[in-house]
């Protein structure tokens, strides 16, 4: 299933699921490398964090995604990207105002300490809408919420009704709702358009009538053309999903990569469903026609034989 693979492409080679303890672990072993100067630890450290918190057994509590962003503003300050450092500044005081870097960490006079000093100085920007999930609740930084932070990175996790973690991971500042979310949210009635449609109530599927014996070939001929013709409308039908699917497949990119969706999130995602429900429609009306076809076609060769 495509939210199958989605969910695995995700998480490739983590050890999923991972214990609240392991990850945490793991995020201060990472803190600990770099208070050490010790690039291979923190390296290792920062590949690990980044697979697990794909995969946590349960929502991740303010403490630990606080750690993690610090995590990550370290990471960024390793890699001179001092703008990201910042933004990750930001969201570590967003999960704690009171913290400061220990002499440890960032001396006075060190380089971290003038982009922890600026992050104190920036001014948060306005939030932006979360379109609302098909089951459960969105959580940010381990909090359930209907919003995400626009100026900086945060930790989102999608948590079911059940309290199990369907999606989860650290993302960047400015980054939209994850394609991987929005094609679970639409697989709630999957997308698999050639799937087999149920049949009506009362109904066991075609019923193959055997003609007469002596019928002639003038109906055997009307009852083949009519299976090709019905053949040729589930080819046109077939056609016609795949083109709808194709249709709600740029919409939902439209949407994350380019924030098509960031002023009215609901009313993307309805018009989305409904995009998801033409294809839908369009390639059972493909099944029925391919079974119509089928039929025909049987009591066609039948009629022929006899």
């Amino acid at each position: 299933m495509l939210l199958a693979l989605l969910l695995a492409s995700a998480i490739a080679g983590a050890q999923c699921p991972v214990t609240m303890d392991v990850l945490s672990e793991q995020v201060d072993a990472g803190i600990s490398a770099f208070e050490d100067m010790d690039s291979e630890g923190f390296e290792t450290s920062i590949h690990e964090v980044r697979e697990q918190v794909s995969c946590p057994e349960a929502a991740v509590d303010a403490d630990l995604a606080m750690r993690l962003h610090l995590l990550m503003a370290l990471d960024s300050y390793t890699g001179r990207e001092l703008g990201r450092a910042q933004e990750a500044f930001r969201a570590v005081l967003a999960a704690d105002p009171t913290w400061r870097p220990p002499p440890t960490l960032a001396p006075r006079g060190n380089p971290l300490r003038q982009v922890y000093d600026a992050a104190v100085k920036d001014v948060a920007q306005p939030s932006a809408e979360l379109a609302e999930p098909t089951e459960g609740s969105f959580y940010v930084d381990g909090v359930p919420t209907t919003t995400r932070p626009s100026d900086r990175p945060f930790v989102l996790q999608w948590i079911d009704d059940h309290g199990n973690v369907r999606w989860s991971n650290w993302l960047p500042a400015g980054a939209h709702l994850p394609i991987e979310v929005l094609a679970a949210m639409h697989e709630e009635d999957r997308m698999d358009v050639f799937r087999q449609a149920p049949p009506p109530p009362g109904s066991s599927g075609p019923v193959v009538v055997a003609p007469e014996p002596g019928a002639g070939n003038g109906a055997s001929i009307a009852l083949l053309a009519g299976a090709g013709g019905a053949a040729v409308a589930s080819g046109g039908l077939l056609v016609a999903a795949l083109l709808s699917r194709n249709q709600w497949q740029e919409a939902v990119d439209e949407c994350v990569t380019w924030g098509g969706c960031e002023a009215s999130p609901d009313t993307s995602l309805a018009d989305h469903d409904k995009l998801a429900q033409r294809a839908r429609t369009l390639g059972f009306a493909a099944q029925g026609s391919a079974g119509l076809a089928l039929g025909l076609g049987i009591v066609g060769g039948v009629t022929i034989i006899w």
